[in-house]
């Protein structure tokens, strides 16, 4: 086998997980964390682009999503509803934030998304 029919059996058809940063915003200033350096705007992921990434997900045979952030994805307004759309599409779903419950602004939805039925989940916390 030459080196590159090696490479061509290393290299997936598509990727197993798609990584998807709702937001940029961040409520904590961490030491170790590159955040409060971005001298970009600061702002949420729009809602129907999210939408759009989740359906072509779908469509390519990419079953897993995760939705994290550069910043902190509790702080989305909209992050149990994409929760939830991404579970009745079949995605798996992770993400990681900081755990903290005033960041899920609604805490009982946030908790009733992930507890809806649906492909495994894996919610991680992390200390930025």
């Amino acid at each position: 086998m030459n080196a590159a029919g090696a490479n061509r059996e290393l290299l997936l058809d598509r990727p197993e997980i798609i990584k998807v940063s709702l937001t940029n915003i961040c409520n904590y200033r961490c030491v170790m964390c590159y955040n409060p350096g971005l001298r970009q705007m600061r702002g949420f992921i729009k809602e129907d682009l999210l939408w759009r990434i989740m359906e072509e997900c779908v469509e390519a045979g990419i079953g897993k999503i995760s939705l994290g952030a550069t910043g902190e994805p509790l702080l989305h307004p909209k992050f149990a509803d994409f929760l939830v759309r991404a579970k009745q599409q079949g995605l798996w779903v992770s993400t990681n934030n900081q755990c903290q419950p005033s960041n899920a602004g609604n805490n009982d939805n946030v908790v009733r998304a992930w507890n809806q039925p649906g492909q495994s989940e894996h919610l991680q916390c992390k200390s930025r």
